[in-house]
């Protein structure tokens, strides 16, 4: 459940980013848009993929996709990130802000989970309570 409301949070983010780059009305004419990745080789991903190349497609983007065979790979992911930068692909700093508005609404999320998880307990533990003060009475015919 988790994986796929994250991908759907990722595909509205990445299809965010992309109309934010096409915003003139007319098709971005030209603009691109690097997505690297932890893993080229993951299923996640792959469908990430399919997604950003409808968008790019409609939206008229150049897109650049790239990524390190395995997750560990570091080095070759902060490379193509390198690279990315370099090649003055726009939507980058996008894409970090994106990521950072998403880590604060699943802190928010996570902290609201918590708070009702408490309050939660705290009912049960009353609902207990007048359940045993209620077995104390009995009505009599």
């Amino acid at each position: 459940m988790r994986r796929n409301s994250a991908l759907a949070l990722l595909s509205a983010l990445l299809v965010l980013l992309l109309c934010a780059c096409g915003q003139d009305g007319e098709g971005a004419g030209g603009r691109s848009v690097a997505l690297i990745v932890k893993s080229t080789g993951s299923e996640f991903f792959l469908s990430v993929f399919a997604g950003a190349q409808a968008a790019a497609t409609e939206y008229n983007l150049e897109l650049t996709i790239a990524g390190p065979e395995t997750e560990e790979d570091y080095e070759a992911q902060n490379r193509m990130i390198a690279q990315a930068v370099e090649g003055e692909a726009e939507s980058i700093a996008q894409v970090t802000e994106g990521i950072g508005q998403i880590s604060s609404v699943v802190q928010t999320n996570s902290a609201s989970s918590e708070e009702s998880a408490a309050v939660s307990a705290e009912l049960f533990d009353q609902v207990r309570l007048l359940q045993d003060q209620t077995r104390r009475f009995q009505l009599k015919n």
